[in-house]
């Protein structure tokens, strides 16, 4: 276990060593050098994220088997600097897949005959903010965005 530990951390060095050197080659091209709106809004980069899951869930103080797929489909877009700032903005859905055979209402936790599943049909937006790096070593972000402290135990994305 300790050799995967130090491996990993290795690996991990060695990214952030790679993302430093790749930061600072990028501070030294022309700031100048940004793209005009229309050109910002054209090179703009379209993310898509597909994540199905079957879940099987056996708890001893329940009579039934929880059994059901789920899925959650992320779809955003994020612009190309103009200036320092960047526009990015992100749709999530999540959604049941074939027959439900569990429950995913924690209201009905006593009641039902299944263990909890708290993936909920959900759309909406995930993200929607507007980013800018115009100064050296700050990045400001106002709107909806994504936080995650530490482990992500406190404050999350439905990240499933």
């Amino acid at each position: 276990m300790r050799a995967f530990l130090r491996k990993r951390n290795g690996l991990f060095a060695v990214g952030a060593l790679v993302a430093a050197l790749a930061a600072d080659s990028a501070s030294a091209a022309d700031p100048d050098a940004s793209f005009s709106i229309a050109d910002s809004l054209a090179h703009g980069r379209f993310t898509l994220e597909l994540r199905p899951r079957y879940n099987r869930i056996e708890e001893s103080n329940y009579p039934e088997l929880a059994r059901g797929g789920t899925v959650r489909a992320l779809a955003g877009w994020r612009s190309a600097p103009y200036h320092g700032l960047r526009l990015t903005i992100e749709a999530i859905h999540t959604d049941h897949i074939g027959r439900q055979s569990f429950n995913d209402n924690s209201a009905l936790r006593v009641s039902s005959p299944f263990p909890l599943l708290p993936d909920p049909t959900y759309s909406g937006v995930n993200r929607a903010h507007v980013e800018y790096t115009g100064i050296e070593s700050l990045r400001l972000r106002l709107g909806r965005q994504v936080v995650h402290l530490d482990n992500q135990r406190w404050v999350s994305d439905n990240d499933f």
